[in-house]
């Protein structure tokens, strides 16, 4: 598994920095799964695990 910060995943996905924190706020990607909380104000993103969800939002 790779995490990724928030600028690198915002890369890989096209969408925004903004939107993906919006994402994990409504649980549309899932902590534990998609992300993961270091403290309070880190987090990191799965890499396989955002790939295969854009790959699933395509179809």
């Amino acid at each position: 598994m790779k995490f990724i910060d928030k600028k690198k995943a915002s890369e890989i996905t096209g969408l925004s920095e903004t939107t993906l924190k919006r994402y994990r706020l409504s649980g549309i990607l899932e902590e534990g799964v998609h992300w993961i909380r270091l403290n309070q104000k880190n987090v990191k993103y799965n890499q396989e695990m955002l790939e295969h969800w854009l790959l699933t939002q395509s179809s």
